[in-house]
């Protein structure tokens, strides 16, 4: 009998592996695969906050991502998206942009901000007017090309793009890991390079621990539910009201998220762990 291997594409996992100190490694590889940066960069890296916490106070679904200083203090953000969801667009440059805004404090002058480059890496179409599946946006004048200044980049990974025909990349062995489902497709891409290899181990191993594939299972159906309840207050905000849509929404996510840290909790779930995956504050613990 196969064994079940976690999905690499929900943010648990992802962070698990590539938000973990100890596999920085792996973490650097895929960078040096995604980013044009001088090598000395990954030289040390840092993970900035390594704990599963929400990012955005009114983010709903809550941001799982990747956080790293380089050596000279570049900032890189790295995102696992599912869905393009209405609005992603703006929510992830407002993001970079907050990177950028927290970096300075008051009284101080703005040329202390450090770059900050994100990567979103996307089982969905995110931006249907480009055909590549890599694609790197900066600020730039529209009609020379020249970039204004390198202080904010966002970079798309979209893995539906990613073409049969391999362009002989290690970006697009990458994104073959991503794109893997199968033991039997994760050792076929760990066989072409070395740091994948410690990265599909990794997964393995996490995907024998019952906890971490409880806690990943509870965090992917979170997320599917919540791009189905985006999905119908949208619609029904189209006939009966967007805000009411929303609200309502808002109230079903929320019941349905405390029904899931009562049964995780029932399991031996600490709060602490409830709180990092699926989102709550100390007063949501309080009512399990």
């Amino acid at each position: 009998m196969k064994k079940p291997v976690l999905k690499i594409m929900v943010d648990y996992v992802f962070k698990l592996i590539f938000g973990d100190q100890r596999n920085i490694d792996i973490l650097a590889g895929f960078l040096k695969a995604a980013l044009n940066l001088p090598e000395a960069e990954y030289d040390s890296l840092t993970i900035v906050d390594p704990n599963l916490k929400r990012e955005f106070a009114d983010d709903k679904a809550g941001i799982l991502d990747v956080k790293v200083h380089t050596k000279t203090g570049i900032v890189i953000d790295v995102e696992i998206q599912v869905s393009a969801y209405g609005g992603l667009r703006k929510r992830l440059t407002e993001y970079a942009v907050k990177m950028v805004t927290e970096q300075i404090k008051r009284g101080e002058a703005w040329k202390q901000a450090n770059r900050v480059v994100c990567i979103i890496i996307i089982n969905d179409i995110l931006i249907p007017e480009e055909k590549h599946y890599y694609n790197r946006y900066a600020l730039l004048n529209r009609e020379t090309g020249t970039e204004f200044t390198d202080l904010l980049e966002i970079n798309t990974l979209e893995l539906p793009k990613l073409p049969e025909q391999s362009d002989g990349s290690d970006l697009y062995t990458w994104s073959q890991f991503f794109t893997s489902e199968t033991e039997e497709d994760f050792m076929m891409v760990a066989e072409k390079d070395p740091v994948i290899k410690k990265a599909v181990a990794t997964l393995m191993e996490l995907s024998d621990d019952e906890r971490e594939r409880l806690l990943a299972e509870s965090r992917e159906k979170f997320l599917y539910d919540q791009y189905h309840r985006e999905k119908e207050s949208y619609e029904k905000g189209l006939t009966a009201g967007r805000e009411e849509g929303r609200e309502e929404a808002e109230e079903k996510a929320y019941q349905e998220k405390l029904e899931s840290a009562r049964k995780l909790k029932a399991r031996g779930f600490s709060g602490e762990e409830l709180s990092g995956i699926l989102q709550l504050v100390p007063g949501d613990i309080a009512k399990l």
